[in-house]
């Protein structure tokens, strides 16, 4: 494996774990407690964590599992 592609592989790593901890934060919480830290509803904030949840995965397992590598790039350019 070359440098760049390992030195890709942390920040995409990094970025997953963020979509990752963002979204399971939101679908954790109580819903009274996400509508009070934002203006929004609690069912939009929940879909907001499912989506930033997908999209953490969508980083790393098409890489992983060699499965639709191509999705990767474009899980990144959605997020």
């Amino acid at each position: 494996m070359k440098k760049n592609d390992r030195v890709l592989w942390v920040f995409q790593s990094l970025l997953a774990a963020l979509f990752l901890f963002a979204g399971g934060t939101k679908l954790v919480m109580p819903i009274d407690q996400l509508v009070a830290q934002s203006h929004m509803s609690g069912g939009f904030l929940r879909f907001i964590g499912v989506v930033e949840v997908l999209g953490g995965l969508g980083l790393v397992l098409p890489g992983l599992t060699g499965i639709a590598p191509i999705l990767t790039p474009l899980a990144a350019a959605r997020s």
